[in-house]
């Protein structure tokens, strides 16, 4: 009897846009291949070799799609109101006036160009390191501004004595929303990236967000011919439009899940982690940290702040020499010194001073020092912290930690968490002891 052809299937696939299955069939004599071709329309393979990152799905984060639909969403009426903006503002400058001068429509556009370039590098120069850590609320904040300036732009028009000055206050605020959008845009980006492909990625953002645009243009030179006819009708599409800006960028904004932390993520985990996670043996997810953020909250509200990469002066600031000498000898195994410091009765500086030799790691051990003194302090039966009780304080915790560290981040390896990188808030103070 002669043998059973046996066969063999292989099946490869091209990201999302190629499939082919190969049949081997084992003969006597030969090897035969049988090709299968199982390919999406051609249209349709454009549209995802066009707009979406080399290797997707699997090059990017599971968020990506999500926020890419609502960012178009926002990008498409941010769009529209930005073109019945223009309309306003070439209106005031006496664009269709003949009673208008030239020259003086030169000079109030590079006025607002100059207010701009100030307000660009103002802004970069003041808030330029904290765009990395709070880089959602950054984002909201852009938006937000935009509209309110456009909102300036199309009621320009009716102030023609104060036009040069809500032109520039309107510059100003651009200018901030495209340094902040800027560098958020390219934190997300960083995010999304997920085979070293953060070129690959932000290049198809920056094509999808131009099919968007372009669409947005399409409907705008149908619309506008009818809608600056009546001011109110202009007004109406605007605060329909900038509605929608809002709520689709809340959406996105809350659509990303990120892996690293930043001080409001750290405290969202830390605190669960202390006062419920070690007796259930239940922690949060990165799901559940991101979704309870709150992103309109600022910490510069909190009773008890947390200033890290602070002087080694701030360490010492009120403290007798033998007092330094003991607190140093508590930190002499870290690479970090923390001071507890009661400002007022009411108000509480946790100050962080670390080594030149300090990684991720040893930020992420800080702040879990910082957020468990947090939480005595809150705690309603702990005395009042002053002067005298501040070091046993600082003891405590510190003893705490080096005994609860190594299960903490465990906890944090078991969620999943990246804790080779983190966004803290640290200043550039390095001391060594």
């Amino acid at each position: 009897m002669g043998k059973k052809e046996q066969t063999q299937y292989v099946l490869e696939t091209y990201g999302v846009t190629h499939r082919r299955i190969y049949h081997i069939k084992h003969s006597e004599s030969k090897l035969e291949t049988k090709e299968e071709k199982l390919q999406y329309q051609s249209l349709t393979s454009f549209f995802f070799n066009a707009f979406l990152p080399h290797g997707y799905p699997d090059s990017v984060s599971k968020d990506y799609v999500q926020y890419q639909i609502w960012d178009s969403v926002q990008a498409f009426a941010s769009s529209i109101t930005g073109s019945i903006c223009t309309h306003a503002v070439l209106k005031g400058v006496g664009v269709g006036d003949e009673n208008a001068s030239a020259i003086a429509a030169t000079v109030t556009w590079l006025l607002k160009d100059g207010v701009s370039m100030i307000g660009r590098i103002g802004f970069a120069w003041l808030q330029g390191t904290n765009l990395d850590s709070d880089c959602k609320k950054w984002r909201l904040f852009a938006d937000g501004l935009n509209d309110i300036a456009m909102f300036i732009d199309l009621a320009s028009v009716h102030f023609q004595k104060h036009f040069m000055l809500m032109i520039c206050a309107s510059g100003l605020m651009k200018s901030i929303v495209g340094v902040a959008g800027g560098c958020t845009r390219a934190a997300l980006t960083q995010h999304q990236a997920r085979k070293n492909n953060m070129a690959d990625v932000s290049a198809k953002d920056g094509s999808q967000e131009t099919l968007v645009n372009l669409f947005a243009l399409l409907v705008s030179l149908i619309i506008l011919p009818f809608v600056t006819q009546s001011m109110v009708l202009t007004w109406i599409v605007y605060i329909v439009m900038a509605s929608i800006h809002l709520i689709a960028n809340y959406f996105a904004v809350t659509s990303v899940i990120m892996e690293t932390f930043n001080e409001s993520r750290f405290d969202i985990y830390t605190s669960h982690y202390i006062d419920e996670g070690l007796k259930e043996r239940k922690f949060l997810t990165v799901t559940e940290v991101n979704q309870k953020e709150n992103l309109f909250y600022l910490s510069i509200w909190d009773n008890i702040q947390i200033k890290a990469g602070s002087s080694f002066k701030n360490i010492i600031r009120r403290r007798r020499c033998e007092e330094v000498k003991q607190f140093l000898k508590i930190y002499e195994n870290c690479d970090y010194l923390l001071r507890v410091s009661r400002i007022t009765s009411s108000k509480t500086i946790i100050y962080i001073t670390f080594s030149p030799k300090a990684t991720a790691l040893t930020q992420i051990e800080a702040f879990y020092q910082a957020c468990f003194v947090k939480s005595l302090l809150h705690h309603p039966y702990l005395p009042v912290v002053n002067k005298e009780s501040e070091p046993h304080l600082e003891a405590a915790s510190r003893e705490y930690v080096s005994r609860t560290l190594n299960d903490f981040l465990k906890s944090l390896e078991l969620m999943k968490f990246n804790t080779n990188t983190v966004t803290f808030n640290v200043d550039s103070w390095r001391a060594e002891w």
